[in-house]
């Protein structure tokens, strides 16, 4: 038996900053309790602000994957 795992995907790749927070917002209410996945790209910024609003969520997420590196940030969602 085969298992599918849905991932919820926020691509916020060349969105400014100033619109971030409303988009992610409306995601994380949308996704709640789900696995999602941002596109943050590689930008510490970008990332510095997902990561302010999440802790305001107090959810689990990992920034850059395994490497730390990576160009996303994961949010478990239970």
């Amino acid at each position: 038996m085969s298992r599918h795992v849905i991932i919820y995907k926020l691509d916020l790749h060349g969105v400014r900053y100033e619109s971030v927070a409303p988009l992610f917002h409306k995601f994380v209410n949308e996704w709640w309790g789900k696995d999602m996945l941002v596109i943050t790209g590689n930008s510490p910024k970008m990332k510095e602000i997902v990561c302010q609003i999440l802790e305001s969520y107090d959810v689990e997420y990992v920034v850059g994957g395994i490497t730390g590196n990576e160009p996303h940030i994961k949010i478990l969602g239970g």
